[in-house]
């Protein structure tokens, strides 16, 4: 886990782009600290929740958010 941790923690330093799973209604503090964190060099964006448990409605609505999210152009 730590590894993994280590790695993703890396990788941010060179991200311009940064999806959370989560919505700002839910997590508004820990959303704008992030932002504030990189002095708005990294742009953020909630675009959750994504889950894919539960009913199967819910697991079709996941799969259409995440095929329209590979649909959207670059940058």
């Amino acid at each position: 886990s730590y590894k993994h941790f280590l790695q993703s923690a890396k990788a941010s330093d060179v991200s311009h782009v940064i999806l959370i799973n989560t919505f700002l209604e839910m997590e508004s503090h820990a959303i704008r600290a992030l932002g504030e964190f990189g002095d708005g060099m990294i742009k953020l964006y909630p675009v959750g929740p994504i889950t894919q448990k539960g009913s199967r409605n819910e697991v079709d609505v996941s799969a259409r958010c995440l095929r329209w999210l590979d649909k959207q152009p670059p940058c």
